[in-house]
């Protein structure tokens, strides 16, 4: 079997991100955080979003029926992001700061939300409050990483966010539970600090258009 599934099945057991690790008997252990350990964790990973600008990397995702998707991403704070999926896959998303708008490039159809009905949207508004605008109903720390699930308090954002910062509050990954309960999981690798990207990246294309490559905002 393969080892990455096995891995994965072990920290969905946990209730965690399934990306910490691809070894089942090298499973980080799980604590929960009480008290002022757990304000200062919130307080610190509510700073971290808050200073999220632009970055770009790669992406290895983990979807509800166990299949794998790689890819490129790109975010643009506030409210854009853009998800380029590697073969086979042909989906690419985009949030323009407005709407999510999920593109299936072989079957040239477009789905769109609204931004702010994802839990997405608490990571990628221009100013968040974790705190005061999120139920945050769980911080516990797995290895050297710090995860918060938060829901949102008026239930105008569908589902939970389910956050992976590091100890020096680098942003890991981010697990999404819809209102199935199905999890999504996403892992950042390759991050790095972009000084500029295009606006075209974050225009929702149209697949009917027969020009649309979908690569690069190209």
């Amino acid at each position: 079997m393969n080892k990455k599934i096995i891995g994965y099945g072990a920290l969905i057991l946990c209730g965690l991100s399934s990306m910490v690790t691809n070894n089942v008997f090298a499973a980080p252990s799980v604590q929960d955080v009480q008290g002022a350990a757990r304000q200062k964790v919130i307080d610190d990973v509510n700073k971290a979003i808050n200073s999220i600008g632009k970055l770009e990397g790669n992406f290895t995702q983990r979807n509800p029926d166990l299949s794998i998707s790689t890819g490129k991403f790109y975010i643009s704070r506030p409210g854009k992001m853009r998800f380029e999926y590697n073969a086979p896959s042909a989906l690419l998303m985009v949030s323009n700061g407005t709407n999510v708008g999920v593109t299936d490039r072989r079957l040239k159809n477009l789905n769109q939300y609204p931004l702010q009905s994802t839990p997405l949207y608490f990571l990628l508004k221009a100013k968040v409050d974790i705190g005061k605008e999120l139920n945050v109903t769980n911080v516990v720390q797995v290895g050297d990483s710090y995860v918060v699930y938060l829901r949102d308090k008026k239930k105008q954002t569908q589902g939970e966010l389910r956050i992976v910062f590091s100890r020096d509050m680098q942003l890991r990954e981010w697990a999404v539970i819809n209102q199935q309960n199905q999890m999504t999981y996403v892992k950042l690798s390759d991050v790095k600090v972009s000084k500029g990207l295009s606006d075209k990246l974050f225009v929702i294309p149209d697949p009917r258009n027969n020009s649309f490559r979908g690569n690069n905002g190209k």
